[in-house]
């Protein structure tokens, strides 16, 4: 049986799923769908090392979240157990869910198939009393790349499932505070 990542973030950058899958990611190898009853949030926080501050802070990456009459688009990509395993250790905040029955792939090739997505471990969602919460300018960027790479239309179906920021952005670099996730980014 073959099994697919339902990536909506940095994993539908080809560059970033590339380095997160230790292989390299072309075009053909992602294919655009929609999974139904989620909304992409501004949700998930970790800490990273902001070098235009020099200092560590709280950013805030990407997260799907219930919604019943919600659909967030993404991509595809084919992933073998090993790459789940290695994208469990780097997407750490984050449990591995089974969402095979909301996705809608406009594609054949799922008829057997497995689809997964990363949403957020509760204790690492933002939360109304948390402050100094920032947004990586570096990681928009990479969103923005991919979504324009799949066209109009997906960067239009894009800003319709995805909350507004609430959080100020940041420029410059940034890395993972955890060592060992920072290794598998």
């Amino acid at each position: 049986m073959t099994d697919f990542l339902f990536g909506y973030g940095s994993m539908m950058n080809l560059p970033s799923a590339g380095r997160a899958l230790k292989r390299e990611i072309t075009p053909a190898d992602v294919t655009p769908a929609y999974l139904h009853g989620y909304v992409r949030t501004w949700s998930l926080k970790e800490r990273v090392r902001a070098e235009s501050l020099d200092r560590e802070i709280t950013a805030v990456f990407l997260d799907l979240a219930r919604a019943d009459r919600a659909r967030s688009n993404g991509v595809l990509i084919e992933v073998t157990p090993r790459m789940l395993e290695h994208l469990r250790r780097r997407e750490k905040n984050y449990d591995l869910i089974d969402v095979t029955g909301g996705i809608e792939p406009g594609t054949k090739r799922l008829a057997a198939a497995r689809v997964y997505t990363f949403v957020a471990k509760p204790e690492f969602v933002t939360r109304k009393e948390d402050t100094d919460l920032f947004v990586m300018e570096q990681y928009m960027r990479m969103i923005d790349e991919a979504c324009n790479r799949l066209g109009p239309g997906f960067v239009r179906d894009y800003a319709a499932s995805t909350e507004r920021i609430p959080y100020p952005r940041i420029t410059g670099p940034y890395v993972f505070v955890d060592q060992e996730q920072a290794k598998h980014v």
